[in-house]
């Protein structure tokens, strides 16, 4: 931010102002001006872009570093496991199976069974 300062300084207080100043040195003046702000609007933009490469990597790199890797739904089946949803799904069943052996133990009804299934 004081670089961009300075240039903008350098634009607005720099300018030979003097009548005597040849007309080259006048347009020299410009061109260096415009330089310098357009070079310093370039180095922040380079800045920003280097400041979110290496928080990406860096990222990236703890997460190689640290991570621990938990199997998926892929591997557990190939293994023979149930996958969570298989899992969820034979323990709400058996929730259910045991609540319609509790009604039908407490009202005699069968008909709660079909229900259940």
């Amino acid at each position: 931010n004081m670089v961009l300062g300075i240039c903008f300084l350098l634009l607005v207080e720099g300018k030979p102002v003097d009548e005597a100043v040849p007309v080259l040195a006048q347009e020299l003046w410009a061109v260096c001006a415009v330089w310098a702000i357009s070079f310093s609007f370039l180095s922040v933009w380079f800045a920003q872009q280097y400041q979110q490469e290496v928080t990406l990597q860096s990222k990236r790199r703890l997460l190689e570093k640290h991570r621990i890797t938990s199997p998926n739904d892929e591997i557990v089946d190939r293994m023979g496991g149930l996958s969570l949803v298989e899992n969820a799904a034979r323990m709400h069943q058996e929730g259910l199976d045991k609540l319609t052996e509790f009604l039908s133990s407490r009202t005699g009804l069968d008909g709660t069974r079909e229900y259940a299934r």
